[in-house]
């Protein structure tokens, strides 16, 4: 399950021998992480003169063995590597264009501080997840950078971590071919996908984690294949997406809708099912917004996102509803990587912190979003020739629900509020697919 765990930028990487802050002497322009063995996690800040130290914490972990073991290990491996490279490029802002980060090997602990041990192709699998869920400036700052992996006096089969990296590198600088054209397996019996939806066990996460990373290499790295004897398949249109991404107030999206020419009195618009148009009554909006763009229609389509995680849970593996298909299968997710908004923050009252990246009233517009997966119901099988559409517009709806745990209660409780911002919400959506 981890040999999809590639990305184009690990080109960018290379290992060595020794400490981060020994190698320093020989590497200018660098900027060296330390691993923190209080457990806490601590930001860089720039010195007076450009260099930064970034502080990451070790995850802590209570085992390696097993799918349980390994999804953990990699997941909490990720989330450490992907702090040290968001930190680097904001300490690179103070530094030369050429920076190199010294990144150390990071190391797992269990509850009594005692090292977890993980093997090379574990470690550059977490590498490789925390490049996919990097930010598109921050993916663009790698590509002028290096990232040297440091791997201090305790490891003695230095080799071992080059040729696993030599191998990723290699798979990585080539587009995807996964077997079965991308389809994958049918747990639930033979054609159901179910399992995608609702299986929340270690090994379907892993699953969807493989599914997301082929995902992410062909959106990285420009297209994909069908099978190793087939053409090259491109996706032409993701610099064109991130460029074009904006999020639009609902202030913002009236006024550009407002400024369109006026349509033909004698057109209509209409509301309606999936089944009076003739298509099943479980069609999703992605297999809707297929089927019109099939039929050369300029096609909006919705996409109902997460305010507080971007992309909902598809970096982590989780259960797959419409934002995680969405991201699973087609090119959306680097746009939503590439929101212009600032986040805001948000405290729940046991103290957790959540930042926000969809404004409460607007949404994130992406243009040309090319859908080139098969939907969940069969299986995310890779299709023949991507489907460009002309937006999906990203909406986050309030959460009321105290169940669900990644997302603060942040529904107004004025119904009359509640209301208008729903209203300013659903607005906002229409009116940018109007200005589309």
């Amino acid at each position: 399950l981890l040999q999809a765990f590639v990305h184009p930028l690990l080109s960018r990487f290379e290992v060595r021998d020794g400490e981060a802050a020994a190698v320093r002497a020989s590497v200018p322009n660098s900027v060296v992480a330390r691993v923190s063995d209080s457990g806490a996690y601590k930001t860089s800040r720039p010195g007076g003169n450009g260099a930064s130290e970034i502080h990451i914490s070790s995850p802590m972990v209570e085992s390696s063995s097993g799918k349980d073991g390994t999804y953990k290990l990699l997941t909490s491996l990720a989330e450490a590597y992907s702090r040290a490279l968001a930190e680097f490029g904001a300490a690179c802002w103070a530094c030369p264009a050429d920076s190199t980060l010294l990144l150390p090997l990071v190391p797992a602990v269990n509850r009594s501080h005692c090292p977890v041990g993980h093997s090379p192709t574990l470690a550059w699998s977490a590498v490789a997840l925390s490049l996919a869920k990097l930010g598109t400036a921050q993916q663009e700052l790698l590509l002028n950078a290096r990232v040297i992996l440091c791997l201090g006096t305790q490891v003695s089969r230095s080799g071992d971590y080059s040729e696993v990296l030599a191998k990723k590198q290699a798979a990585g600088a080539t587009v995807p071919c996964p077997p079965d054209g991308g389809t994958l397996a049918a747990l639930s019996g033979p054609g159901d996908y179910g399992w995608i939806r609702k299986d929340n066990g270690s090994e379907a996460r892993l699953r969807r984690l493989d599914a997301f990373m082929v995902t992410r290499h062909a959106v990285c790295g420009g297209g994909y294949k069908l099978s190793s004897q087939s053409p090259k398949v491109s996706l032409t249109a993701v610099a064109e997406l991130v460029k074009g991404t904006q999020v639009h107030s609902v202030e913002a999206a009236v006024a550009a809708a407002t400024a369109m020419p006026k349509p033909d009195a004698s057109r209509k618009t209409s509301l309606k099912t999936p089944k009076e148009v003739g298509w099943p009554s479980t069609c999703t909006a992605m297999e809707a917004a297929h089927k019109r763009a099939l039929e050369g229609r300029r096609v909006a389509a919705v996409n109902a996102a997460s305010a507080y995680h971007i992309g909902g849970g598809v970096t982590t593996g989780g259960r797959h509803a419409l934002e995680e298909a969405w991201c699973i299968t087609s090119s959306l997710l680097q746009s939503l990587l590439a929101s212009v908004a600032e986040p805001l923050e948000w405290r729940h009252p046991d103290g957790r912190e959540f930042h926000q990246h969809i404004p409460t009233k607007a949404c994130v517009v992406s243009p040309g979003v090319e859908v080139f997966r098969e939907p969940t119901t069969k299986g995310y099988g890779l299709l023949p020739e991507p489907v460009r559409l002309c937006c999906v517009l990203s909406v986050a709806m309030f959460n009321r629900n105290r169940g669900v745990s990644d997302s603060p209660l942040d529904c107004p409780a004025d119904p009359k509020l509640y209301l208008e911002q729903t209203s300013a919400k659903i607005e906002a959506v229409v009116c940018s697919a109007v200005a589309q």
